[in-house]
């Protein structure tokens, strides 16, 4: 009965060892997985951040890209009005250089109608010389005229008094 007990003792120390051996086993396993929880928390929350972070420079990202097409509106508009601004500086040349042709035109024709008040006073001029001119004409005709008849006459009368002479001659 005592080797039996001493049986009993050595098989419960040995339970007993084999107990504590599986407890420490299980407490370092337990010790294993609570720092693996542990990491895997401080895993996550730097999973959390860098997600938290990726969030922010998406929003940021969306942000430069829609500046960046403001910016390319903006340029777009620029480069337009610049181009009509050029346009225009080519238009202001053209109308500048026609202002100047039309001026020249201007002057031209000021002198030419200077030049047509002219003429038209010496056209006045010469037609009130021309009707002098066409009086005295009808004067001269008129006279003569008059002066070939006197002429007639004057012969006429030479002949009556030739006529005269020799009847006066005859008579005596």
């Amino acid at each position: 009965s005592q080797v039996s007990s001493e049986a009993r003792m050595k098989d419960v120390g040995k339970e007993n060892k084999a107990l504590h051996q599986s407890v420490t086993e299980a407490n370092g396993k337990l010790s294993q997985l609570e720092f693996e929880k542990r990491q895997l928390h401080r895993d996550l929350e730097q999973a959390k951040e860098k997600g938290e972070r990726a969030e922010k420079l998406e929003r940021e990202l969306q942000r430069l890209q829609e500046e960046n097409g403001r910016l390319a509106r903006k340029v777009t508009s620029l480069e337009t009005a610049t181009e009509k601004v050029e346009a225009l500086g080519h238009e202001s040349q053209g109308l500048q250089l026609e202002n100047r042709t039309l001026r020249k035109s201007l002057d031209t024709l000021q002198n030419v109608s200077l030049q047509l008040e002219g003429l038209e006073r010496d056209n006045k001029q010469l037609d009130a010389e021309n009707l002098e001119l066409r009086r005295l004409v009808e004067t001269m005709r008129f006279t003569s005229t008059k002066l070939a008849q006197m002429e007639r006459e004057n012969q006429q009368l030479e002949r009556e008094k030739e006529e005269l002479r020799k009847n006066v001659e005859l008579l005596k």
